[in-house]
């Protein structure tokens, strides 16, 4: 997922790079988080970042399914 970065300004520098007034999608680990942090905190940039993705909930197993689950046969010592 890319980190979409736009300037108020044309060109506005930060963090050694000229940032255009239109968007720009840079790939995920071009930034150190520092200067993720420091992009973020520029008033002049407004720094897009998608949201992670929640991992799918499971459901817990019922009392009766847990009940009914075999349990693992022990190997037998010879």
């Amino acid at each position: 997922m890319p980190i979409t970065i736009t300037s108020k300004k044309h060109l506005f520098r930060r963090c050694g790079i000229s940032h255009p007034a239109g968007p720009m999608d840079y790939p995920d680990g071009h930034f150190t988080a520092a200067e993720l942090e420091t992009l973020k905190a520029e008033p002049m940039l407004t720094v897009t970042m998608p949201e992670p993705e929640p991992a799918p909930a499971r459901e817990p197993a019922s009392t009766m399914e847990a009940e009914a689950a075999p349990e693992p046969q022990k190997r037998k010592k010879r």
